[in-house]
């Protein structure tokens, strides 16, 4: 069974563990919920703020204790995620729905348009890509893997390749749901180098500790010198 984690909504503190047959996907895809503000004037808030949100990977086995709430439930903080099976992609206005559908036609993906879309310039639209194995956590810590990742897909946020990043599900604005677009391709999951992802992570975090070695080595020589 292949689960996903899900966010109830913007601000919820937990994270859950949701069947993604169950759910089914495709069907929300063709058929986006169309939630509606509420309150008014100063109290008026944004719909999406509480729609679900989602990341397409799994949790760690065992959570700290402290990464768990008084529900049972884990916290949704980056370090209760371990892994990826599927990126999420946002795109606002750095490229075309259909450049990125001509630029990616070997590529297994379902695309879907933001809450925003026709209410702002450009096209705004996620894409939910499928990995042919799973991406680690850890690894998205890396400067130069986040790099690579961006320079895989142009025009894309970045913040989409840090860790903990939620997305949206298919959502769609009342006052421009007929300009709503989806797309599902039938390509290959998206591939990548998976030893050299590890062997930069490792080597940045040698890097790190380097540093931070030289950092209290400074510091002490300096603390020497004073006291003398």
């Amino acid at each position: 069974m292949r689960t996903f984690l899900y966010m109830a909504w913007k601000y919820a503190k937990v994270m859950q563990e949701v069947d993604l047959a169950a759910y089914n996907f495709p069907w929300h895809l063709a058929n986006p919920a169309t939630p509606q503000p509420s309150g008014d004037g100063a109290h008026k808030h944004d719909a999406k703020d509480f729609s679900p949100l989602a990341i397409f990977g799994t949790m760690v086995d065992n959570p700290e204790m402290d990464s768990v709430t008084e529900t049972g439930l884990p916290r949704r903080i980056g370090d209760n995620i371990k892994s990826l099976y599927a990126l999420q992609l946002d795109y606002d206005n750095g490229m075309s729905i259909d450049q990125f559908i001509a630029e990616h036609q070997d590529l297994q993906y379902s695309l879907y348009t933001s809450y925003s879309h026709g209410t702002k310039e450009g096209d705004r639209f996620r894409v939910v890509i499928p990995l042919a194995k799973e991406l680690p956590c850890e690894l998205l810590e890396s400067r130069k893997v986040r790099d690579n990742l961006c320079f895989n897909f142009p025009s894309v946020d970045e913040c989409c390749f840090h860790r903990g990043h939620w997305q949206l599900l298919p959502l769609v604005n009342p006052e421009v749901r007929e300009k709503y677009r989806w797309h599902r391709n039938k390509g290959k999951p998206w591939d990548f180098d998976l030893d050299m992802y590890r062997d930069w992570a490792e080597k940045e975090e040698t890097e790190r500790v380097q540093r931070m070695q030289a950092a209290f080595a400074k510091r002490d020589a300096n603390t020497s010198e004073r006291i003398r």
